[in-house]
C-alpha cells in the first residue's frame, strides 16, 4: 500500500514538473539551426512535454485504479473547439497540412489544438490547490520577464543575439511583434495580481519588473487589439477580485 502511494506521488510529481517546465520554456524556446526558428520547434516542445505529463498522469491513475476528472461546464468550450477543428481538418483540401500545421500555420493545426486542450485538462486536474496555481503563474511571470528582456533591446534596435535572423527589430521569442504584444497584454493583469497575493519581496520585485518592461513594450508596439485585451482582462480580474476576495 505504501509503495503504491509513493509511486502515485512520484508520477504525479513527474506530470506536474513536465507542465511547469513547459510553461517556463515555451515562450522562450527557439532553435537557431532549423529552417523554422520558432513555430515548429515550439510545437515539438509542446507535444513532447504534454505527452510526458499525460503519460505520467495516466500511470498515476492506473496505480490508484481510478481517474479523477474535474467536470465543469467550462470544459465544453475546449471540447467544442476540438470538434470544430477536427471537422475542419477532415473536410480540408490539404488534410496533411491541416493536421500537422507544417508547412501551413502551425498554431491553428489540429495537432496543436489537441495538445493545447490536453494541456488545459492536465492543468485543471493537477493544479487544484491555490499554492499550485500560484507557482504555475509565477513561473510564467519569470518566463515572461525573460521574454520581455530579450525583446526590449530588439525593439530599441540593439541586437544582442549572435544570429542573422535576430538582427531585426521584429524578432522576439514569442512570434510576431503583434503576437508578443497580445502575449504580454493577456498575461500582465494576472501577473500584477500576484503582488496583492504574495508577501515575498522577491516575487513582488520580479512581478513589477515584468509589469514595467511589458508596459514599455506595449507602448512601443502600440497594437490596438493588445490594449483592448489588457483593458477587458484587467476589468474582469478587478471585478472578480472585489466580488470573490477570499477565493482570489
Amino acid at each position: 500500500m505504501a509503495d503504491a502511494q509513493n509511486s502515485t506521488k512520484v508520477w504525479q510529481k513527474v506530470s506536474k514538473t513536465a507542465i511547469l517546465a513547459l510553461v517556463f520554456l515555451l515562450p522562450l524556446f527557439f532553435l537557431p539551426f532549423t529552417s523554422n526558428v520558432l513555430d515548429f520547434n515550439k510545437q515539438a516542445l509542446l507535444v513532447v512535454f504534454v505527452l510526458t505529463a499525460l503519460f505520467a498522469w495516466l500511470l498515476k491513475s492506473l496505480i490508484e485504479e481510478k481517474i479523477a476528472l474535474d467536470v465543469s461546464w467550462f470544459n465544453l468550450a475546449p471540447a467544442v473547439l476540438l470538434i470544430v477543428t477536427a471537422l475542419s481538418t477532415l473536410f480540408s483540401a490539404y488534410k496533411y497540412g491541416s493536421f500537422w500545421g507544417w508547412p501551413l500555420n502551425i498554431s491553428s493545426s489540429l495537432l496543436s489544438t489537441l495538445v493545447l486542450i490536453l494541456l488545459y485538462f492536465l492543468i485543471v486536474n493537477l493544479f487544484r490547490r491555490p499554492e499550485d496555481v500560484f507557482g504555475l503563474v509565477f513561473i510564467l511571470v519569470v518566463s515572461g520577464l525573460l521574454v520581455a528582456l530579450i525583446a526590449l533591446p530588439q525593439v530599441l534596435g540593439k541586437f544582442p543575439l549572435p544570429f542573422d535572423f535576430a538582427k531585426s527589430t521584429s524578432f522576439n521569442t514569442v512570434g510576431s511583434v503583434n503576437g508578443l504584444a497580445v502575449f504580454l497584454a493577456a498575461f500582465l493583469p494576472l501577473a500584477a495580481s500576484l503582488t496583492f497575493i504574495s508577501k515575498k519581496r522577491l516575487v513582488k520585485v520580479l512581478v513589477w519588473l515584468f509589469v514595467i518592461s511589458s508596459l514599455f513594450l506595449l507602448l512601443a508596439i502600440n497594437f490596438q487589439t493588445a490594449w483592448q485585451i489588457l483593458m477587458v482582462e484587467s476589468s474582469l480580474i478587478l471585478i472578480f477580485g472585489i466580488a470573490k476576495r477570499e477565493v482570489f
